[in-house]
């Protein structure tokens, strides 16, 4: 749930939000209710963070359709003026608790898909993604 919780709090008005730049959500999904349809049918988005988002094929708990959905918003139908400030990344074989490391809640462990990659390769393709995307 925290990147859910993320959202709202760099998208609010505290004040503590103004000093994200950007934000990377892993085994989460930008909310729906930060884009809206225009009416030549592009999808624009009412949040000010750019955002990486990082899905697993094996993740139990956000599923790849979710974001495949995320795909089509952000990158595939995308307002012009927001090209490239949503990009998305799949891990091909990453579950969701792939994503951590250590004290990994027994709802996930139990929730989760079996993995197809070693925690260490999971590791690695998320590093990769988030260097590339900070690059």
């Amino acid at each position: 749930m925290g990147g859910y919780m993320a959202q709202d709090y760099i998208g609010g008005s505290n004040s503590e939000a103004k000093m994200f730049k950007a934000q990377i959500l892993m085994g989460s999904a930008l909310n729906r209710d930060k884009h809206s349809i225009q009416q030549d049918g592009s999808t624009l988005f009412n949040y000010k963070a750019p955002t990486l988002t990082i899905g697993g094929t094996k993740d139990g708990f956000t599923r790849i359709s979710r974001v495949a959905e995320s795909y089509w918003h952000q990158v595939k139908n995308i307002n012009a003026s927001q090209k490239n400030l949503f990009p998305i990344v799949e891990l091909d074989g990453v579950s969701h608790a792939q994503f951590a490391n250590t004290n990994i809640p027994s709802t996930v462990k139990d929730g989760d898909l079996k993995p197809d990659v070693t925690l260490e390769v999971a590791h690695s393709l998320t590093g990769h993604a988030i260097a590339t995307y900070l690059h």
